[in-house]
């Protein structure tokens, strides 16, 4: 037949099949005996091929492979099916067409066989792994707007290449997951979250002592999932703007707190799978002086302690506001001094010196503040003194003390006052938090950081938009920093310590688990003991919850919720 063949198998010893490229299937009889009589291809004649009636496959879309599957004769198509066939006597014969789910214009290769095959697909420009098995999407990239996906092929390490072309250009790229990756965990669940995306999430157990999943969403919500299956739970909608942030705080079960992007943070007691609303404040953060935009809440970590319990709220202006709890009450206390970078992260640690907050910037630094062991004081004032209304919260700053004792107070809006003697009773000098320790851990900004002191020492491990790890061990006198460049293909958006190890997730969809290296004086990231293509796109939270037996949760939101179990093996593997 006059058509360009686009895959062959050899079925048998007398049976050839090819593929083209208009969905059709052709076979041709192979004479054997001539095989056997000494033919060669140097110097001899074709051979005489008998071609049967072609079998129309896949509509009128290319056949890109043909393969066995658990002993079955199968093709995919350009048309989306996975169509199975036997091979009789007479010729060949359809006993089977599945539609593969997920909307996949193309099929390409099977990665790994058996009865619920790995596939490779083009899903319009987006090059995909998909799942038959459990129905899902395990991996995806984009090969760029107008770039028209091209051709697939799978190594025998488990590596994918694929082509995709633009006009006269064609571009080969050697990535993606291999059989053995796709093995090496298993998907519990996957959570909707009505289409919209996930922000942050947090593992928390209740005032009941179940376990909930909590998740930020771009809707504005704050969701709560029952335990780890992710059911549907209950839903607060407390927030006027998008949720960027939640966190809960060891040592006061249910406790959880969340951060939108207009600046408004919101306390819930969570309590038998219902988000109760403690109190909720929006943040009086004015507007950056660089740009005029609206200063928002980026990150947010909580603390308790015998002080008392702590939040630290991050925001892109640089500074970091901190609050207390007190007997009368929540009370802004302190904001940490700006830094011309905006703060992205936040996180509690104990040092020597007592507790201090971690503060991740976007031009890499990361810089510990000692929080102030004191209450709000009545005064003296000074010119310069950071104050704080008692009752509403509100901060300022001192910029004039008269003879009588009344001062001039310059409010975080800008506005100014005069008050009397008798007025300043109502005010409190706010102390001043000062900074212990910085350093540079990555090249562009710090998206994520989390802290242990389980080895002995202070530990701090972030992950910045360079894709690289940094684990900084913080001692009396210096800060020892060792980081691993390229630890992810993509920026990575957070991560969290799982016993002894680190999980991490990026916008590779990768979710990878380290093996950390305690036995020299400063800690580092050794190497990656797994790693897991997840199904949400752009993930942008992980959070880890223990198990039994070696084993802990991972918590991945972005587009979707999902959860993996992993088990840590005595000598090292996951």
């Amino acid at each position: 037949p006059e058509e360009r063949a686009s895959k062959t198998r050899r079925v048998s010893a007398h049976r050839l099949l090819a593929g083209d490229v208009h969905g059709m299937i052709h076979t041709c009889s192979v004479p054997v005996e001539e095989l056997s009589s000494g033919w060669n291809s140097r110097g001899s004649p074709p051979l005489p091929l008998q071609f049967a009636a072609p079998l129309k496959a896949h509509g009128r879309e290319k056949v890109h492979q043909i393969l066995e599957l658990a002993g079955v004769l199968t093709s995919v198509g350009g048309d989306g099916n996975l169509v199975k066939y036997s091979d009789a006597p007479e010729g060949l014969v359809v006993t089977g067409i599945s539609k593969v789910p997920g909307e996949l214009n193309s099929l390409h290769a099977v990665l790994s066989g058996g009865a619920t095959p790995v596939l490779a697909a083009f899903r319009t420009t987006d090059f995909v792994v998909w799942d038959t098995g459990a129905n899902l999407e395990r991996w995806r990239t984009s090969c760029g707007g107008s770039r028209r996906p091209f051709d697939v092929v799978a190594h025998e390490h488990g590596e994918i290449s694929f082509a995709f072309a633009s006009r006269d250009q064609v571009t080969i790229r050697g990535e993606g997951p291999g059989p053995a990756v796709l093995r090496a965990a298993s998907c519990n669940a996957t959570g909707k979250t009505s289409g919209t995306s996930v922000n942050a999430v947090a593992v928390v157990t209740g005032a009941d002592g179940v376990v909930h999943t909590v998740a930020g969403c771009e809707d504005t919500t704050v969701r709560a999932f029952a335990g780890l299956s992710l059911s549907a739970g209950q839903v607060a909608d407390f927030h006027t703007g998008a949720v960027k942030a939640v966190c809960s705080c060891a040592g006061r079960p249910g406790v959880v707190v969340s951060a939108g992007a207009r600046s408004e943070v919101n306390c819930y007691q969570l309590d038998a799978g219902v988000l109760h609303r403690l109190w909720g404040r929006a943040l009086a953060l004015g507007a950056s002086e660089d740009v005029g935009a609206e200063i928002r809440i980026m990150g947010i970590a909580a603390h308790a302690s015998e002080g008392g319990m702590f939040l630290a709220a991050a925001t892109s202006a640089g500074t970091t506001v901190l609050f207390r709890d007190r007997p009368v009450g929540w009370s802004l206390q302190t904001p940490l001094a700006a830094v011309p970078a905006a703060a992205l992260c936040v996180g509690f640690l104990d040092l020597a010196d007592g507790l201090a907050v971690a503060v991740g910037h976007t031009d890499g630094e990361i810089i510990c503040w000692g929080v102030p062991s004191g209450d709000h004081e009545a005064g003296p004032f000074a010119v310069g003194s950071a104050i704080c209304d008692v009752a509403s919260g509100v901060r300022g700053t001192v910029m004039d003390v008269d003879a009588r004792g009344g001062l001039t107070v310059r409010w975080e809006d800008g506005a100014e006052e005069a008050k009397s003697a008798a007025d300043v009773r109502a005010l409190e000098v706010t102390p001043q938090a000062q900074a212990l320790k910085h350093w540079t851990a990555h090249d562009f900004g710090a998206n994520c950081l989390a802290s242990s002191d389980a080895f002995g020492c202070p530990v701090v491990v972030s992950g910045g938009d360079d894709g690289g790890l940094s684990a900084a061990t913080i001692g009396q006198d210096a800060v020892e920093v060792r980081r691993r460049p390229l630890a992810h293909n993509s920026s990575i958006r957070s991560l969290s310590f799982a016993g002894t190890h680190l999980a991490t997730i990026g916008w590779d969809r990768r979710l990878r688990v380290w093996s950390l290296d305690w036995s020299q004086p400063a800690a580092s990231i050794d190497h990656c003991l797994l790693e897991q293509v997840v199904s949400p796109t752009e993930p942008n939270s992980l959070s880890v919850f223990p198990a039994e037996d070696r084993s802990f949760h991972c918590v991945v939101a972005g587009r979707g919720v999902e959860v993996w179990k992993c088990r840590v093996e005595p000598e090292g593997a996951v």
